[in-house]
């Protein structure tokens, strides 16, 4: 993050914003570690909303408190998450068979992958890109 509260984020935000995304971000809270930026991609034909969840996770070792210490490291890495849940949901009586379902098509996957949340039959996608943080490079 940057200086002036102008964040990677907030720059994302208002490129998305130009190209007439829906967008809505999320500033870090003390409830929540980690500043999100939500876009609406697109709205079915029956009107359900796919919603894109980015987050830079910068403090990964201090989420959790893993990081404490003097001797403590700064990382230059950063984790980029890309998380969208789809906005229907899946029977309890074809979770298994969309599982697996789900498993061959994440074979053909480098990274990222879908998942079905048994306990809701949510299905998601997550890929999460690791990247050096561009403030923390040595020039």
């Amino acid at each position: 993050m940057e200086d002036n509260n102008i964040t990677y984020l907030s720059r994302i935000e208002t490129i998305l914003d130009d190209a007439d995304y829906i967008v809505r971000r999320e500033s870090m809270t003390p409830d929540s570690e980690v500043e999100q930026l939500y876009v609406a991609l697109l709205q079915d034909d029956q009107e359900r909303l796919y919603l894109l969840e980015i987050a830079f996770l910068d403090d990964i070792a201090s989420i959790g408190g893993l990081d404490e210490g003097e001797d403590a490291p700064e990382s230059a890495v950063t984790m980029i998450q890309y998380h969208c849940t789809f906005p229907f949901l899946v029977e309890p009586d074809h979770r298994t068979d969309v599982i697996r379902v789900l498993n061959f098509v994440n074979q053909s996957f480098p990274l990222g992958a879908f998942s079905l949340v048994e306990s809701t039959g949510n299905i998601m996608f997550r890929y999460i890109y690791p990247s050096v943080h561009p403030a923390k490079v040595q020039p």
